[in-house]
């Protein structure tokens, strides 16, 4: 597979994609056949038959989000409770489809807080402790800690303000 990275518009991150090319032929139909004919025409009218494609899948690289920091057992204490900023942390798992449906508003965020919050993730397959830490049983879980304190937490996959209106609470 080839590797892409697409830059968005909106917020100059990049989004990192992975290019599949399948070849395919389509046959030609034959008397047997049952296919529908294409666009009313009788048997043997659609102009795709017998013709070579090449089709492009796009992939997304769904362990390099932009704009947010991996957090790990050995960097949480520093960089989370330490830390002079709100915290906002995305426990996640490369599996968790809900994960993936969530990301794209965390990074969102990170681009609007950037300066007044800060933001990362923690992969709980990888980092199993800090899960633990905080009894997190279902993901995607959202977690803000301001002055090494949680203040903060969200489970599953909600609307953009309520994260939003959480983090601001935090910022207070």
């Amino acid at each position: 597979m080839k590797h892409l990275a697409l830059q968005n518009v909106d917020s100059g991150n990049k989004w990192h994609y992975y290019i599949k090319t399948q070849y395919i032929k389509l046959p030609s139909s034959s008397s047997q056949d049952r296919t529908p004919p294409f666009h009313g025409g009788g048997r043997g009218s659609n102009p795709l038959e017998g013709n070579d494609f090449f089709f492009h899948f796009f992939f997304k690289d769904w362990s390099k989000m932009s704009g947010l920091a991996a957090f790990t057992d050995a960097t949480f204490v520093t960089e989370v409770l330490q830390s002079d900023l709100p915290v906002l942390i995305d426990l996640w798992a490369e599996w968790c489809a809900p994960c993936k449906m969530i990301e794209p508003m965390v990074e969102k965020l990170a681009v609007e807080y950037e300066g007044t919050a800060k933001f990362g993730r923690v992969n709980v397959d990888e980092c199993p402790n800090i899960a633990v830490t905080f009894g997190i049983r279902a993901i995607p879980t959202l977690l803000i800690f301001k002055g090494g304190k949680l203040v903060g937490s969200i489970v599953g996959v909600v609307p953009f303000n309520k994260i939003r209106n959480a983090l601001d609470k935090a910022i207070g």
